[in-house]
């Protein structure tokens, strides 16, 4: 199951080369966005210069001007305004563009009534209105665009891991449309992203109010409050737009991380690297430098930090699966882990009489294939420290007919699993002693069986017989080196 050290090592660098196509992603999505956001600014500038001189007494901008009612005029101008925004919102959903995970159709609908109440007040409230569906516009068109995005970038990832994890992606059941969706809406904190979205297109309509109410206020030539007002919208709105590429840029890499663990876990692996992103603050690659005992940045993948939960917005991070030797990389299946503690608990005894005797059943077969596998997945044990291995006889019969199969430098091969400790644990009670100077396929199983420190070797394993001796408790002793396959 292990690979070169140069396989992580082309790993690592392949995924540092996604995280910098992530960034480039980031970049181009950033520039569609503006565009939503330039073309509001546009529109709001056209609204304030018509507006701005029709408030205007005698060279000056007038409040008290602007706190009059509203004309009928006005009025139908504004609703042929808004009603445009509600067919371009059907369009949206016409053409697909907003993939069913979340409905912002009520998002407009009650913005849209609270502004055409609000207009009917004043022109000031008009104007505020005006403002207010430009809003609107850009929302549903960032909010679209960011959950097709988010979507894609969901799936896309699931596809990637698999790649890199030879899944097969046909009939992946995880990529439903009700599960994707589920991943993409999830609420963070309270919150979904698209309820983010409008949150701070409404904080960003407030401010706007404040900025257009002051200065109409200051009661200056409106050529000079229009100027005026131009720059600080321009200034305003820049401001909210990363807040909204601050969401897309958090939300993608919520989604990717979220594949990334789903469909590592999937495949069984125990441990993750942490892989921080080209600009990482100091606390990812404190993440990244992070020594458990696996080494830098390696973490049990139940342990390693969320993205963005543990870290923060902005976080470019990412996992990949990893190998750490000397210990249990890929999780047992349930029927493994049954089986394996089964043969720990009780059935050792019998599964290896059946084994030696050629005397399998059906289930028995099963048992072992399911030992066979979790075995395969335990890591070897490794170490100068020598194994031991205890024989008890209770008759003599039964002790000359074992020592009949060895003699010094002859090959001994058993057909049954072999248990073995990293302790002497029958010390003083055992008949015959082995000591085993040597491991090549012994399986480490001591984290499923503590007290025994177990090392179990695979069906068929070879050993030489190196010594064999009387020490001096007058215990029979044997010395064993395992064997190359």
């Amino acid at each position: 199951m292990t690979k070169k050290n140069n396989y992580w090592a082309d790993r690592i660098a392949r995924e540092r080369k996604w995280q910098e196509e992530q960034l480039s992603k980031d970049a181009q999505f950033n520039q569609r966005l503006q565009q939503y956001y330039d073309q509001a600014i546009v529109q709001i500038n056209k609204d304030i210069e018509d507006q701005i001189n029709s408030l205007a007494v005698r060279n000056k901008v007038s409040y008290a001007e602007a706190q009059k009612e509203v004309s009928t005029t006005n009025i139908a101008d504004y609703e042929t305004e808004a009603k445009k925004v509600v067919q371009e919102a059907n369009l949206l959903r016409a053409q697909g563009k907003h993939v069913t995970y979340n409905d912002f159709s009520d998002e407009v609908n009650e913005r849209l009534r609270n502004y055409n109440t609000a207009m009917r007040y004043n022109r000031l409230n008009l104007l505020k209105s005006k403002i207010g569906l430009s809003m609107v516009e850009a929302g549903m068109n960032i909010d679209a665009d960011m959950q097709a995005k988010i979507g894609k970038d969901y799936t896309d990832e699931l596809k990637r891991q698999s790649g890199i994890l030879n899944n097969s992606t046909e009939n992946a059941s995880f990529w439903t449309s009700k599960d994707i969706a589920k991943q993409v809406m999830k609420q963070i904190n309270g919150a979904t992203f698209s309820q983010r979205i409008w949150a701070n297109q409404d904080a960003l309509k407030a401010q706007l109010d404040t900025v257009i109410t002051n200065g109409i206020l200051t009661g200056k030539n409106p050529r000079v409050v229009a100027r005026q007002l131009r720059d600080k919208v321009k200034v305003t709105v820049k401001n909210h737009s990363y807040v909204t590429e601050r969401i897309a840029r958090t939300e993608s890499a919520r989604v990717q991380y979220s594949a990334q663990i789903e469909l590592i876990k999937k495949n069984g692996y125990q441990f993750v690297h942490w892989i921080a992103e080209p600009r990482a603050c100091d606390e990812c690659r404190k993440i990244a430098t992070q020594d458990n005992g696996f080494g830098d940045g390696i973490y049990r993948i139940n342990k390693v930090p969320k993205i963005p939960d543990d870290t923060h917005p902005n976080c470019r991070c990412s996992i990949s699966e990893t190998w750490v030797d000397g210990q249990r990389n890929i999780a047992l299946s349930d029927d493994e882990q049954a089986a394996l503690n089964n043969y720990i608990s009780s059935d050792s005894y019998k599964i290896n009489d059946d084994l030696r005797r050629n005397k399998i059943s059906k289930n028995k077969k099963q048992f072992i294939e399911n030992l066979d596998a979790a075995l395969a997945k335990m890591p070897i044990y490794h170490s100068s420290k020598p194994l031991q291995r205890d024989y008890f006889f209770d008759k003599q019969e039964a002790l000359d007919d074992f020592i009949s199969n060895f003699e010094i430098g002859g090959v001994f091969t058993d057909s049954s699993y072999i248990s073995t400790s990293k302790i002497y644990y029958g010390q003083g009670k055992e008949t015959i002693h082995v000591i085993i100077k040597s491991s090549k396929t012994g399986r480490d199983i001591s984290e499923f069986n503590v007290n025994e420190q177990e090392v179990l070797f695979p069906r068929n394993s070879k050993f030489r017989i190196d010594d064999a001796y009387v020490d001096d408790n007058g215990k029979m002793t044997m010395v064993w080196s395992e064997l190359d396959e």
